[in-house]
C-alpha cells in the first residue's frame, strides 16, 4: 500500500491478445503521490489470473526533484 496516497485508484487502459494463452493488459496505477505508475500485466487464461506485472513508466517529484522512468 502506498502510505501516501489513500485514494490509491487502479484504472484499466488498454487490452490486447498477446497469444492463444495470454492478454495484455496496460494499467495506470498508484504511483508515489498519485495514480501516475503504468504497468503491464499479463493473465493467463488458462490460470484466470495475473501471472507477471511488469512498470513501464512513471513520474513524481517533490522537493523540487523528479523521478522520471520509462520504457519502450
Amino acid at each position: 500500500m502506498n502510505q501516501y496516497n489513500i485514494n490509491e485508484e487502479y484504472a484499466a487502459c488498454y487490452k490486447f491478445k498477446i497469444d492463444d494463452n495470454r492478454v495484455g493488459l496496460i494499467i495506470r496505477c498508484p504511483g508515489e503521490y498519485s495514480s501516475t505508475a503504468i504497468q503491464l500485466a499479463l493473465y493467463d487464461l488458462g490460470k484466470d489470473r495475473v501471472t507477471r506485472t511488469i512498470y513501464l513508466s512513471d513520474v513524481f517529484g517533490d522537493a523540487g526533484e523528479t523521478l522520471n522512468y520509462s520504457s519502450f
